[in-house]
């Protein structure tokens, strides 16, 4: 018989939660939000490993950071999915202090830091952010959001009550309190490049899908190990953007978008906003990962790909890309594929 608890759940409009057994559970998305999954695999009750693999531009806070804790998880996210609100606890305690670890593979994701700006991740990024919900003056992110509209990714969901578990226990053996150590990343402490912490991500994934949960706790017990020894000082994100600089970046690409075959110079679009080229690139570059002159040659070159997958011949390709110039546009090509018209139309 199926576990009453384990029926589907529409979160909202382009949300369904969907419970595939006590240890998985599946986050849908379809219109008006847009397309992909995020699949959860329970280690414990107070950790989860989940794989993200979303096609949209921007996505609502599924269930606001609180208090999971015992084997009523399922059941209280079905109770925060109702209220969408962050229960307050009357006792400061461990069960509403949360640990989230963010490892980006593709795509790019935005968020709002209250009082801040805006904290980018971008690919090879892993990003901690460390929630605190019985404090009056947390503020849950009320959505994500992914300018390339793609993203990929790992996230692990920690409470820190599993430090009461005894395969974690040992975290408690440390010289250091390291719930306060992990407490230093604030809403947004990002490492990029991390070898250490990227690996340790990637085997909790593997593990977590294969259902080795031994493997999956041990890389999360060395994950969080690893955290306990980082410099968050080093670590605080120097991607933030306030609004009117994410403004500025948005603008220009969506003037790139609007008219992709027009040359699109940076000081043009610079000058239009008041400032200089090289802060609107710098503001560019920290939110799509490229400079402005890259985006168009990129929105230039999937013109130009789109028109020989139909077999239509190289020049015509030039010419819907906005290129006059063949030998330029062979040499714009090569360079953002690896290959020339002709050869990718051979393939």
């Amino acid at each position: 018989m199926k576990n009453s608890l384990l029926s589907d759940l529409v979160i909202r409009k382009g949300m369904t939660l969907s419970f595939q057994n006590e240890r998985m559970v599946e986050l849908k998305l379809s219109d008006p939000i847009g397309k992909g999954t995020m699949t959860g695999y329970l280690l414990s009750p107070h950790v989860m490993v989940c794989l993200v693999y979303f096609a949209c531009e921007e996505c609502p806070n599924m269930v606001p950071a609180s208090q999971f804790s015992g084997n009523d998880i399922v059941e209280h996210i079905k109770n925060a999915t109702k209220t969408n609100s962050v229960p307050r606890s009357t006792e400061n305690s461990d069960t509403d202090k949360w640990l989230s670890i963010n490892y980006c593979t593709e795509g790019r994701c935005e968020t709002d830091i209250p009082h801040a700006g805006v904290a980018v991740v971008s690919e090879t990024d892993v990003c901690v952010s460390f929630s605190h919900t019985s404090d009056e003056g947390y503020e849950p992110p009320r959505s994500f959001r992914y300018p390339l509209a793609r993203y990929v990714g790992i996230e692990v969901f920690v409470c820190t009550e599993v430090l009461n578990e005894p395969e974690f226990s040992l975290l408690r053996e440390a010289d250091n309190d390291v719930v306060y150590i992990w407490s230093q990343a604030g809403p947004s402490a990002i490492f990029s490049g991390d070898k250490e912490l990227i690996a340790q991500m990637k085997r909790a994934s593997s593990a977590a899908q294969s259902s080795d949960w031994v493997q999956a706790k041990l890389a999360v017990l060395e994950l969080l190990w690893a955290l306990s020894r980082r410099d968050y000082n080093l670590a605080k994100p120097q991607t933030l953007l306030t609004p009117t600089q994410l403004h500025m970046a948005k603008t220009a690409r969506d003037l790139i978008e609007s008219s992709p075959t027009q040359p699109h110079d940076a000081r043009d679009i610079a000058s239009e906003m008041g400032v200089s080229a090289t802060t609107l690139n710098g503001y560019f570059q920290k939110m799509y990962g490229m400079t402005i002159a890259s985006y168009a040659r990129q929105q230039r070159i999937r013109l130009a790909k789109e028109t020989l997958m139909q077999g239509k011949r190289v020049s015509i390709a030039a010419c819907e890309a906005g290129y006059s110039n063949p030998s330029k546009f062979a040499a714009a090509f090569k360079r953002e594929t690896g290959m020339t018209p002709s050869e990718f139309r051979k393939q």
